[in-house]
């Protein structure tokens, strides 16, 4: 999470790229609503992690709707420009996360070191304003300076990453062996294009990889926890999500920087 144009989407490439640098390309466009990306990330122990990196949109217009998919089961990358810090608005990303997700661990992410304007000096300035500064958010595990481009800090972002996830046990119980095979089914249901499953679908699939009516509640809550499905109750208990990516795009569709697909009421998206 972060404001526009403090560099979130190449972060994320480089990050995912074996070569520690973000490609070469013009100047990125503008992340529509949330967009959601798959990789591994190899760990100290040569273990590969793969996580689903959701890249918010740090534009004003879509505040309002980023908040249905904070989650307390994940690790944030706060990330901001060091040259533009005041501009960062960090202390309002920190508060956003601790309203929804208090105790989820925060790794804050300063880009851009590779400016003209960047120096040794700005990163002690800036880094003492946050050590002063956002002391009371206790949930900030590190902050690092990052260069995209030059992939400056990017394998320390790394390690920081696999170092929190693999320690806060987001995970922290054992599951049937049959919610792993529910699981596998969600990935070919997604690959088949069906962004939504109604209730009675769900619980067939489920019925199907052995798991009884009685920890369907646990069955959902696991699968929510790992990303592979959405699910809002208070809206409709009835419907489960099974593509996060596909809502995301909707709401970009009526909530956008970019064309409206909404004419005289009427979504043509």
């Amino acid at each position: 999470v972060g404001q526009g144009n403090v560099g979130k989407t190449t972060l994320i490439d480089a990050l995912s790229r074996k070569k520690s640098k973000a490609r070469a390309t013009k100047r990125s466009v503008a992340t529509d609503g949330i967009d959601i990306r798959r990789f591994a990330i190899k760990s100290d122990l040569e273990e590969r992690v793969t996580f689903s990196f959701w890249d918010f949109a740090g534009q004003e217009v879509y505040y309002n709707t980023h908040h249905f998919f904070l989650s307390d089961h994940a690790v944030y990358l706060v990330v901001f420009n060091f040259c533009n810090f005041e501009c960062s608005r960090v202390e309002y990303w920190l508060q956003s996360i601790s309203c929804r997700s208090k105790n989820a661990p925060v790794i804050l992410v300063g880009t851009h070191t590779d400016a003209k304007h960047f120096s040794q000096e700005l990163e002690d300035k800036v880094t003492g304003i946050i050590r002063f500064k956002f002391s009371k958010f206790k949930n900030i595990h590190a902050c690092v300076a990052v260069s995209s481009l030059t992939g400056r800090g990017l394998e320390d972002v790394r390690s920081h990453i696999v170092e929190v996830a693999l320690r806060e046990k987001l995970m922290p119980y054992e599951v049937p062996r049959s919610f792993l095979g529910v699981e596998a089914k969600m990935k070919g249901v997604q690959s088949a294009g069906v962004s939504t499953l109604r209730r009675e679908e769900f619980e067939r699939i489920a019925e199907e990889q052995g798991v009884v009516a009685e920890v369907i509640a646990d069955l959902v809550a696991f699968l929510v926890k790992r990303a592979m499905i959405l699910y809002f109750p208070e809206v409709d208990d009835g419907v489960f999500i099974t593509d996060p990516q596909w809502i995301t795009h909707l709401f970009a569709s009526i909530v956008t920087v970019k064309g409206n697909f909404v004419k005289t009421g009427i979504l043509r998206r």
